[in-house]
Parts: structure tokens; sequence; C-alpha cells
């Protein structure tokens, strides 16, 4: 019998690890004049921390914990606001244009007055540099999961960095690039970048072809800021100080016509910078409530773990929840059916329950309901969890719950 991971999990938060501050999933993250805000989907804003510094490059790294560039320096900052100093000084010449979290837990970085790609570890050691050729500066960074390429914008070129061998590829150039800033690796395997003088945003595929996902109106200066959520948005931040002023954070959803959604703007925000969005979970219905005899399909979302390890399980209750190490809590009770899933006892029933999430951080989840009247009115409550070596406790993410109820 193979043992779900889940089960083993369980038995770890035994272990009275003590809970930690954690930034909300899906909560989007924007730098304003020196202070740090939260912003939900509804346009509420928060003020969150004040690290001093106009913020640019900014991730969130497997522990929860956001790891962002205040001026020439970078910072660790926890869920419940504690800031660190991770390194300052050489080679960080300039402002940090942007940084992402690797497989490995590392974080690329890039200076704006260099032209070179630093992997450092979570101690700020530089562990390889790689120098962009045709490009006098770096921004945006974009890592694609299948294989770990690094995308870096130049100030009109689009770079490709093979991190096995060192190359550096020149991928896609000129217009309407004229002055990219913030990038990041999209759901469709695409580079996906912010270009501030023409006011768009693009996506660049592996082979450097090249889509508009929305350009114009109203879009000032989107460059500084960009990242996606797991609801199929983009997230950009605008600070222009020109005609297309807004210091509004937009939520585009692309299609023909990409849908432009302002979710937040105006006072407080004066000079909008980075953004970054808390990685996420979702499990939802797909089908509706199943009958007896019937197949229930859920669907899996997720935002910051494509082709990550998942986990998932069922109960027949939600109240209390089950406490993880690191603070976290999955949202199923401990009761019969919990610990059957969990341990990967009905897996005739309960089909998919653990895998690996696509590159677009998707999976299809399915319970087959046994052809028992007595079943009707049953509620079924599914939740589960991403798994990652470069999470301090093995979990990166943890879902809400999905419920489902037989019905006749």
């Amino acid at each position: 019998m193979r043992i779900h991971p889940l089960f083993i999990i369980l038995i770890l938060s035994l272990s009275g690890l003590t809970a930690q501050g954690q930034l909300a999933p899906g909560t989007i993250l924007v730098a304003d004049s020196g202070t740090l805000w939260t912003v939900d989907l509804s346009g509420t804003r928060t003020s969150f921390v004040m690290p001093g510094s106009n913020v640019y490059g900014m991730d969130i790294d497997y522990n929860g914990d956001l790891i962002c560039g205040a001026s020439a320096t970078i910072l660790k900052i926890s869920g419940a606001g504690a800031v660190t100093t991770i390194k300052t000084g050489t080679p960080l010449v300039s402002l940090i244009g942007d940084i992402e979290i690797n497989q490995n837990g590392n974080f690329y970085v890039t200076s704006m007055g260099s032209p070179s790609v630093w992997e450092m570890d979570v101690n700020g050691v530089i562990i390889t540099t790689y120098t962009l050729t045709g490009s006098t500066r770096a921004w945006g960074i974009g890592l694609d999961p299948r294989d770990g390429a690094i995308y870096v914008s130049g100030y009109s070129t689009v770079h490709k960095i093979d991190p096995g061998t060192g190359n550096v590829k020149n991928i896609a150039s000129g217009a309407p690039f004229t002055f990219l800033q913030s990038g990041h690796f999209g759901p469709n395997g695409t580079y996906v970048l912010a270009d501030q003088n023409s006011h768009g945003i693009y996506e660049v595929d592996p082979a450097g072809k090249l889509t508009t996902v929305y350009a114009g109106t109203p879009f000032g200066d989107i460059g500084e800021g960009l990242d996606y959520h797991r609801s199929g948005f983009y997230v950009c931040a605008d600070d222009s100080p020109g005609a297309g002023a807004r210091n509004a954070v937009f939520l585009v959803s692309p299609g023909n016509p990409a849908v432009i959604t302002t979710l937040a703007s105006g006072s407080p925000f004066s000079d909008l910078n980075g953004c970054a969005v808390v990685p996420e979970l979702h499990v939802f219905m797909v089908s509706g409530n199943p009958s007896p005899g019937t197949r229930a399909t859920l669907g899996v979302t997720s935002s910051g773990a494509a082709l990550g390890i998942y986990a998932f399980a069922s109960a027949l209750s939600n109240k209390h929840g089950i406490p993880l190490p690191g603070g976290k809590v999955l949202p199923l009770d401990p009761d019969g059916i919990f610990f059957a899933t969990a341990s990967n006892l009905l897996p005739t029933i309960f089909l998919n329950y653990q895998g690996i999430l696509d590159i677009s951080g998707m999976a299809t989840l399915h319970i087959a309901v046994p052809n028992m009247k007595a079943l009707v009115g049953i509620t079924v409550y599914t939740a589960g969890i991403t798994l990652h070596t470069a999470s301090s406790t093995g979990i990166h993410l943890v879902s809400n719950a999905a419920a489902m109820t037989i019905v006749p």
C-alpha cells in the first residue's frame, strides 16, 4: 500500500511547531513610496510594512516569506512583518530590478545598473553569475518550471539563459519593445513581460514568438510590477506620471479582447513600483452535486505551483481543521473518511487524489459515489496541499475546502 503524503503530514503536525504569521493566499502585494500594501480582490488596501525604500523586485518563497529588493538591498519579510536583511552592497550597485525564487529555493536577482543576473542562496551568497549580451541592464525575470530556463528583460531584448550550460540567447528584440521592465513566466508556457514606453503587456514563447496581451489606454507606466493570479489575471502596477497616470493596480484577463479591470487606484497610492501575488491553491466543484452511482469532478488550480506535487483528502466535516507544521491549517476534520483518503485506502472511490500539477498549475480530481441511497444528503469536503523540498516543513501551499453534497 502506498502511503498518502497527507497521512505523513498529519503525523508531523503533532510536533507542535509554533504558528507563524502567514500572508493570505491570493493576496496582491504592491509597493508604493517605501510602503508595502496588501490588496485583495475586492480592492481593499491595507498597509503591511514599511521597508523605507522603493521596492521593485519581489517574490514569495516556499515558506511564504516575501523576498524583495528595497533600493539596492535584498530583504526577507515574514507574514508577521518581521524584516531581515539578506544582502546589501556589491554587486548590487543600484535598484533591484526583479527577484525570482527557483526550484531549489535559491533566487535570481537583477540590479538595474548591471547586465548581470545573479543566482544567490537564501543567505545572499552568490552561486552563479550570468551576463546578458546586447543589453546594458537586466530587469524582469521569469523561470520556466519545465526546464529551469531563465527569461530576462533587457531594454529592448528578451534573453533566454540555459542554467545548465550558462548559454545566453537573445530570442526577441525590437518593436514594440523599447523599455522592458518586469516579467513573469505565465501559465501558457510563455514569458509575460511589460514595456513602459509602449504601455503594453506581451507574451514571448520559448522560440521567441511575440503575442500582444494588451497595449494602450488605460495603461501608463505599467512596467515596474507584474505577476500572475490563479484566477486567470495578470496583475500589474501603474505609476505613470503622464496623461495615463492612475497609480492603479490593474487586473488583466487575457482574451480577444483582453478585459482590463481597475482593482485599486488613487490615494493613498502615489508612486507604485513592484507587485507580487501570494501563491494560492484552490479546489472547486466542476460538475454539479452527484447522486449515488455517479461521479463528481473537482478542479484544482494554483499560482506559483506549476508542476508541483499535490496530495488531497476528504472528510465529512471541516469545522475545526487540522494544524500543520509552519502554522498552516488544513480545513478538514480528522474523521474516518479523512484517514481513509489520507492513507489511500479508497483509491477506486477517491481518484487522482495525488499527482503532479500541469504547467498551468491545474489538476482534476474525481469522486465515484457508491450506488447507495443511504448516502443521499451527506456532504463531503475536499482539501489538499502541495509539497516542495525547498519549504522548511515540506508543505508549500494549502487549499480551501470544496463542499459536495450527494443528492437523490
